[in-house]
């Protein structure tokens, strides 16, 4: 191997399609960011306007500063102070700022999803800001059936799932025999089924895996038949757990909606 000072030359004396040089970093870059986009769904490496591929750009990381959401710490006095070991939950401060960024969208008040939200936002804040448009933009069991969600929920809308207690960003929707491949880039696509009484959906999003942003499965179950403990629970009846799953649904992100469309 012949080493190379020579700013601009390659360090390595082969041929290589990204070479390294003195005044470079190794060209992981393209790498790092293709195989986040592949956990996302993605094949290509599509324009930064996408919600989706923006939020993808951040697979991996923990809470950031530059982000609404603080990292709770506690004051120990004489100037000394203590955080905790991770930071603090942020994930509906994560798809906020994503979806902000990417879209700047605005309710009915002209609020934006990070207005008057410096420190903590939770999904309580988010469900609020998608039912403030004429018509509603929050796609939920009490306006909205089972059998619609395929044409109803879209990539890159914001979801509320778990009880109300988890935010996240819809990806799509994917075949469940694939889950047991444990890279989620092996995961399959498929079409949303009215007939099955779940269905399984890509998210991404912040404190999704050990406090990082990542992508999960998520269950959407019609009923608790054949699953005992959906991630969100679209029964258009009345049941035992309203006041848990009543308020989980998704958020419509579209700068501009079709005539008719939730």
């Amino acid at each position: 191997m012949r080493i190379l000072n020579t700013p601009g030359e390659s360090w390595l004396n082969f041929p290589n399609p990204f070479p390294v040089t003195s005044l470079t970093s190794f060209y992981l870059t393209p790498y790092i960011r293709r195989y986040r986009l592949k956990m996302a769904g993605i094949d290509s490496i599509p324009g930064v306007d996408n919600i989706i591929s923006f939020a993808a750009r951040h697979i991996g990381e923990i809470w950031s500063p530059l982000r609404p959401g603080r990292w709770d710490s506690q004051e120990l006095g004489g100037g000394l102070r203590v955080f905790e070991a991770n930071p603090r939950n942020y994930c509906s401060e994560f798809a906020a700022w994503v979806i902000d960024c990417v879209t700047g969208l605005q309710n009915d008040d002209g609020q934006r999803l990070v207005d008057g939200h410096e420190l903590n936002i939770g999904t309580k804040n988010m469900q609020e800001f998608f039912e403030n448009f004429t018509p509603t933009r929050y796609v939920r069991p009490k306006n909205t059936s089972y059998n619609d969600l395929g044409s109803k929920v879209h990539r890159g809308f914001y979801a509320a799932v778990g009880g109300h207690g988890h935010s996240t960003l819809f990806v799509e929707w994917i075949d469940s025999d694939s889950l047991d491949q444990d890279d989620p880039k092996n995961w399959r696509k498929v079409m949303f089924s009215p007939s099955r009484n779940n269905n399984i959906f890509r998210a991404l999003g912040g404190n999704q895996s050990k406090k990082r942003v990542a992508v999960t499965a998520y269950t959407v179950a019609k009923n608790t038949d054949s699953i005992s403990s959906p991630t969100v629970l679209w029964q258009e009846e009345n049941y035992e757990d309203m006041e848990t799953w009543e308020n989980d649904g998704f958020g419509n992100t579209k700068l501009r909606l079709q005539k008719g469309s939730t």
